[in-house]
């Protein structure tokens, strides 16, 4: 997932991913060697570490049983995350696969890549000067990717890109992510803001905030079924959007002990789910509270993936996959 550029996206999520992971106390001669610490995994959540010296930045699931997972190399599984094989040897930092089964990697060069037959073959399609960051596909043939420096869009599922015309958005060279909901209402998010669509793709408001309200470093962006938006900062700040993502209220400050935020991920109007370094929480009643599902004794936790109430994924580093089913 270097330009001085790709060093900051790298300070970001997917750098969050492999950098804890690399830490490690000074070992001095008569040291005890250190004791594990044990993971805590409620009902339903199974661990699974593929390699143990790799980090994961992304998972996703395009059905209950086919998934990909990203990292140094391209990851697949059929039986839904319980096997993985070795796909492809191309590192990517995030994915997304579409419903007909098209795989599409963000990399760190200026290249999306493309693949029909699970990550065999891939073809790149170059954005040049702009590394990727995140790709987003609202059905099998429209899609959107976005770069450091702009937004790409897709209509005939990947084999060609469009750069679009976005004045209206503040690219800053940090980690941005996207969500669309369909061809011309999406939202973006930057370092520092939130970005919604203003009539078609390339007319864009920024979303408003709390009165003085403090600079924010977000991280995930997620829009339910009713379309309600919820968005999380680095440092555990919630907030919510009833009208599609223009006005943000915030719902929750998580304790400031708690650090690095990652994801969140709604599989319904009122269940959804966050990372927050080695633990996932989870809501039932629409982000009012959340109760910890998840604690590992030593891995941290990037993404988030459900395709359903009773099937999820995610992922991290120290070659970490977890399993809800």
């Amino acid at each position: 997932m270097k330009n001085n550029i790709q060093t900051l996206f790298l300070s970001s999520v997917i750098a969050f991913t492999f950098l804890l992971g690399s830490c490690s106390k000074n070992n001095n001669p008569g040291d005890r060697p250190s004791v594990p610490k044990p993971d805590t995994l409620t009902t339903g959540w199974k661990k699974i570490v593929l390699d143990a010296e790799n980090g994961f930045s992304d998972i996703f699931f395009n059905s209950n049983t086919n998934g990909y997972l990203s990292g140094k190399k391209l990851y697949r599984s059929t039986d839904g995350g319980l096997t993985w094989n070795v796909a492809a040897n191309r590192f990517a930092s995030n994915l997304s696969v579409t419903n007909d089964g098209k795989v599409f990697l963000a990399s760190f060069i200026d290249t999306i890549f493309r693949s029909t037959d699970g990550g065999a073959t891939l073809t790149g399609f170059k954005t040049p000067g702009a590394s990727g960051f995140d790709v987003f596909f609202i059905d099998n043939n429209n899609g959107y990717y976005i770069t450091y420096s702009g937004l790409y869009v897709t209509g005939d599922g990947g084999i060609s890109w469009k750069k679009l015309d976005t004045p209206d958005i503040n690219f800053v060279g940090e980690y941005s992510s996207l969500f669309f909901t369909d061809t011309n209402t999406g939202l973006v998010k930057t370092y520092d803001n939130i970005y919604k669509t203003n009539g078609s793709n390339i007319s864009w408001k920024k979303a408003s905030f709390p009165a003085n309200s403090p600079a924010f470093h977000f991280q995930s962006i997620f829009v339910t079924p009713d379309n309600t938006v919820y968005v999380i900062t680095r440092d555990g700040d919630l907030f919510k959007s009833t009208d599609v993502g223009l006005n943000f209220n915030q719902l929750k400050k998580f304790s400031a002990s708690l650090e690095a935020f990652c994801d969140i991920h709604f599989v319904d109007n009122n269940t959804g789910y966050l990372s927050s370094d080695n633990k996932i929480y989870k809501t039932t009643d629409a982000g009012s509270t959340w109760n910890m599902v998840v604690a590992l004794g030593e891995a941290k936790l990037t993404e988030i993936h459900f395709t359903d109430a009773n099937h999820g994924w995610a992922c991290g580093n120290k070659g970490t996959v977890l399993v809800f089913n």
